[in-house]
């Protein structure tokens, strides 16, 4: 379906990609007003932790007016001797539209102590729809509704070959 209402000439395309343009300024924004860190001990080596959370505020014609959170959580392993000590993170966020539409996902980048790396990328869409039909003469009063429910998780494995090159 999105092939044909996704088609270069089509406004509400252009409309869907200027709010996420909207939700990632914004995003960025708040991520500056709402960050926190963990205490920092010096007698003793503990992982480095910080965290942020934020509103994230949308609007598109497909969904209304979206309302939700997103967030940040980082760590690092204290001995930096190693060939490898590189942060990893969690990052969760969750959106829910007054059309009772969720899109929610999880980002994991986990880093071993060894090198391998392990990135998750869970997400859930609960999106009640309307289909309006095919063409440039349907009846905006005439439409059939449908909810798409859609769980994917992609993931990666990876090696590294070098310090700065994985497989």
């Amino acid at each position: 379906a999105c092939v044909e209402r996704c088609i270069i000439g089509d406004v509400s395309f252009f409309r869907a990609i200027q709010a996420g343009m909207r939700l990632i300024y914004v995003t960025c924004i708040l991520t500056f007003v709402f960050r926190g860190y963990s205490q920092e001990d010096t007698t003793t080596q503990k992982r480095k932790m910080s965290w942020s959370a934020f509103p994230a505020l949308a609007s598109q014609p497909e969904t209304g007016f979206q309302f939700g959170a997103s967030g940040g959580f980082t760590w690092s392993d204290p001995d930096t001797t190693k060939a490898f000590s590189r942060p990893s993170s969690l990052t969760p966020f969750f959106l829910y539209t007054v059309r009772n539409q969720i899109i929610s996902g999880l980002t994991l980048d986990y880093f071993f102590r060894d090198g391998k790396n392990l990135q998750l990328n869970p997400r859930f869409f609960l999106f009640p729809d309307r289909f309006f039909g095919i063409g440039n003469d349907t009846d905006p009063d005439v439409f059939e509704g449908y909810t798409h429910r859609f769980f994917q998780v992609r993931g990666q494995y990876s090696f590294p070959i070098s310090n700065k090159l994985f497989y």
